[in-house]
């Protein structure tokens, strides 16, 4: 993981001159309330599954203007951090002074630390096991009253 962990920093550095933080770390700053983390992603990647208290703003639209809070420490994060590493240079390039820091791994290196995730709802599969049985036994019920019913009426 060192390894790993080594080359993040050194591309951090040396190509967006900027600053990596471990998802640990940045757990610690926004239980203190000392991080403002903005997720640099498509709004659909954001919909399907953030970090709680994060601001999307898309890489594209990425500013200084648009930021709440520049006194905070700023965490950007992405995928894996390429994304957020990019974003970080075009708030350094409008305004050096700021404290900017990547989530190293991103949103992966965050679910790798078994951190929690908010996630869109979506039925699981045993909830649908039970709507497909609940159908299938009204059906069935209705089918078979239909029967009887006819039987009656018929005979």
């Amino acid at each position: 993981m060192y390894f790993i962990s080594y080359n993040w920093e050194k591309l951090a550095k040396d190509r967006y001159n900027m600053q990596t933080i471990i998802a640990t770390e940045l757990k610690n700053l926004l239980e203190k309330g000392e991080a403002l983390l903005i997720d640099v992603r498509k709004a659909e990647e954001y919909e399907a599954e953030h970090i709680a208290g994060s601001t999307l703003i898309p890489l594209g639209e990425i500013s200084v203007d648009k930021l709440s809070n520049k006194s905070k420490a700023i965490v950007l994060y992405c995928r894996s951090g390429k994304r957020s590493m990019a974003a970080g240079e075009k708030l350094l390039a409008q305004d050096p002074n700021l404290e900017v820091f990547s989530l190293m791994g991103g949103i992966i290196g965050w679910r790798t630390e078994e951190l929690p995730t908010v996630t869109l709802d979506k039925p699981s599969t045993e909830s649908q096991s039970y709507l497909l049985i609940s159908t299938l036994l009204l059906v069935v019920g209705v089918s078979l009253v239909s029967y009887l019913l006819y039987s009656i009426f018929k005979g």
